[in-house]
Order: structure tokens, then sequence, then C-alpha cells
């Protein structure tokens, strides 16, 4: 065959569209090399390496624990707490003497020591009506803390057994014979009748009770004898014939 034909014939065959031998090459280079070696490298072997397998086991098991147990373990309802230096209960600033825990304002008030125990500001005191020094058993509250202001007593003050009569208090000086017991030792002292004839002598003794009417007694109202050995002579007596006087007038 002549070479004209022959090129006719490869010219044709390329013409109807026969791939060229570059061409199919440099086509299959193209073989979209994008292959999209795509794997998808994103592997995305989406195994979810999100190991958040929910491993948000919220370990936050809310470890906000609230170990704030309340460690205000407010235990005395509504006590504010604080420094509390005795160990009272009561922190400073509510306590009025945080440096001894008897005084708080749960304490109970000692009467008349001079020492607000409950942090009021007052104190309770016990009553001096008549002022004579000397204390009764009724209390009253004072408006400071020291006791000592009018109608007002400690509880080291001596008790009064009349506080009604500013005369009557321990330690005040006996009338003899008034059947008043003044010095409030529960015994009077009282005139002597020795010879029981109802006329006193000058000489005093001491009565198991306050009145002058035992035997032996006699009041400072009774007539005084001029002779207690004698019970037929007193006051009371009357003169026999003869010159004895008897009834101590000084006259036979």
């Amino acid at each position: 065959m002549s070479r004209s034909v022959v090129w006719f014939l490869v010219g044709f065959a390329v013409g109807c569209g026969g791939d060229d031998p570059k061409d199919s090459h440099s086509g299959a280079a193209e073989s979209d090399t994008d292959t999209d070696s795509d794997t998808d490298t994103d592997s995305d072997t989406d195994t979810d390496t999100d190991t958040d397998s929910d491993t948000d086991t919220d370990t936050d098991s809310d470890t906000d624990t609230d170990t704030d147990t309340d460690t205000d373990s407010d235990t005395h309802t509504g006590t504010p707490t604080g420094a509390d230096a005795d160990g009272d209960g009561f922190p400073a600033g509510v306590d009025c003497n945080d440096n001894d825990a008897l005084l708080n304002p749960a304490a109970v008030e000692i009467a008349g020591d001079g020492i607000d125990q409950d942090c009021d500001g007052t104190e309770t005191c016990f009553q001096d009506a008549d002022n004579d020094g000397a204390r009764s058993s009724s209390v009253v509250i004072s408006v400071d803390v020291d006791c000592r202001d009018a109608n007002e007593a400690q509880v080291a003050d001596p008790l009064d057994c009349n506080d009604a009569n500013a005369t009557v208090y321990p330690g005040a000086v006996e009338v003899v014979g008034d059947e008043v017991d003044q010095d409030c030792d529960a015994n009077e002292l009282c005139y002597q009748d020795a010879d029981g004839d109802g006329a006193r002598s000058i000489t005093t003794v001491l009565s198991v009770d306050v009145d002058c009417r035992d035997a032996n007694e006699a009041t400072a109202a009774t007539l005084e004898d001029c002779n207690d050995a004698d019970s037929t002579i007193s006051p009371l007596a009357v003169d026999p014939p003869g010159g004895v006087d008897q009834d101590c007038d000084g006259l036979p």
C-alpha cells in the first residue's frame, strides 16, 4: 500500500474520534487523579471520637457537691454567725461580752449581782421599798446594771424583815420593850419582871419572840417596880399600915 494511503487512513481514524494515543495517556493521567483518594481520608472514622460517649458523664457530678452543706451549720435557728471567742453560740456584735460564755442573749439573769447576763442592757434588782439599805425578796427592773438607784438593792445587801419601815432592818438599834424587832433578828429585847408582879425592872431580857408578854418579861409601858424580887411590892400594890412602902411611891 502506498504511504499516502496509510497516512490517509490514520488521519481518517483520528478524525473519527479515535483517541490520540498521547491523549489517551494524558487523559488517563487525568483519569481523575482526583481518584478522590479522598477515600474520604476525612476518615471521619467519625467514631465520633467525640469520645463524648457522653464521657460528659457530667464528671461535673456537680462536684459543686455544694460542699456548702451549709457549713454555716446555723443550728441555732437564726443566730448570726461570726467570731465567737467564748464559744457560747453568740458571735461578737450580738454577744455583749464575747469573752465570757455566761453572758449572752440566752443567759438567765441573776437578780441583784450587778451583771447584765442576758445582754438586754438592764439588770433585775432586789427591791428596797423603804430605802433603808436592806432588801426585800421582791425584784424590780433597773434601767442600768448597778442596782444602786432608789428602791433598788443588790443580792449582797441584808434581807429586810419589814421593807415598809425604814427604822427596821438588820443592824438597826433595838428599842427595848416596844415589841418591835428593829434589828430583824427575830427576837425582842424586853424589860424584866423577875417576880411576876406586873411591874418591871430596868434590867433587860431577850425574848424568844417579839412580844414582851411571856413570864418574867415586861414592855416599856409597864410601870417600874421598886423591888423586883418581891411580888408584894410594886406600883400596883397598896401600902399597908405600918410604914412599909409597898406601892413604890417613896412614902410609907
